[in-house]
């Protein structure tokens, strides 16, 4: 049975060790799939827990969240340093 204790909200709290995007691209790369996700091959070899599936899945979307919070920030700041150029105006 699926608890609140092994719902993916631990994302959102400030200790939570977010893999930066380099890190993530290298592993995908290397793995061919995402981190915590099984690889297709494990999957047709023991069977899927939806249930965990999705709590992974929920996971991902969520540490996507937080990465697309952080590209927000830095595409402000830069915008703000753009427009502070005189060739802006």
């Amino acid at each position: 049975m699926l608890t609140s204790a092994s719902w993916a909200d631990a994302v959102f709290e400030d200790d939570y060790p977010l893999m930066p995007l380099e890190e993530l691209e290298q592993f995908i790369k290397y793995h061919k799939h995402l981190p915590e996700i099984p690889k297709e091959e494990e999957i047709q070899e023991q069977g899927i827990n939806i249930a965990k599936i999705n709590v992974g899945l929920l996971k991902k979307i969520e540490e996507l969240t937080l990465h697309i919070i952080e590209l927000n920030k830095d595409m402000r700041k830069m915008r703000t340093m753009i427009d502070m150029f005189p060739i802006n105006d």
